[in-house]
C-alpha cells in the first residue's frame, strides 16, 4: 500500500539502503524470506489494487534489481543461511535456468504447475495469495 500511496518503490530502496545496523539486515532477511515464493515466480510479492500487470513487473524488477545488489553482502555479515543466499541468486536468472540451476529450492515455484502440488494446497500460497491480476479490473 505505501508503494502505490507515494507514487513508487525507489525511495522506500533508497531508504532501505542506508539502514545498515545488523537489525536492518535481519529484517532484509526476513522480508526475502515472506517474498521469494513470489519473486522466484517473477510475481510481485504484495497485493496492488490499482496497478496495471506491467507497472507491477516495472516494481517487482526495480525490487528484484536491488536484492540482486544489495542483498548478498547484507546478509552474508549476519550469517545468513546460504539456502537464502542462493535463492536471492536465482533471482539474477531467467526462468528456464533458474528451474535447472543445482540449487533450485523447490519446483513447486514453478509457475504452471498444479494448484494441488503448490504449497499450501488448492491456493497454491499458505495465505491463499493473488494471482497476477486476481481480484482487480483494468481498464483499456
Amino acid at each position: 500500500m505505501l508503494v502505490e500511496a507515494s507514487g513508487g518503490l525507489d525511495r522506500w530502496l533508497r531508504t532501505w539502503a542506508t539502514a545498515t545496523s545488523p537489525v536492518a539486515h535481519q529484517r532484509l532477511a526476513e522480508a526475502f524470506g515472506t517474498w521469494e515464493y513470489d519473486l522466484l515466480r517473477d510475481d510481485l510479492p504484495w497485493r496492488t489494487w490499482s496497478l496495471t500487470d506491467d507497472e507491477e513487473e516495472v516494481l517487482r524488477a526495480e525490487l528484484t534489481g536491488w536484492l540482486l545488489q544489495h542483498a548478498p553482502a547484507r546478509l552474508r555479515m549476519i550469517g545468513a543461511d546460504p539456502d537464502l543466499l542462493d535463492r536471492i541468486r536465482l533471482l539474477g536468472l531467467p526462468c528456464p535456468a533458474r528451474w535447472d540451476d543445482p540449487h533450485w529450492p523447490d519446483h513447486a515455484y514453478r509457475p504452471g504447475r498444479p494448484q494441488s502440488a503448490q504449497p499450501g494446497g488448492p491456493g497454491g500460497r499458505v495465505d491463499g495469495g493473488r494471482r497476477r491480476g486476481a481480484g482487480r479490473s483494468r481498464s483499456a
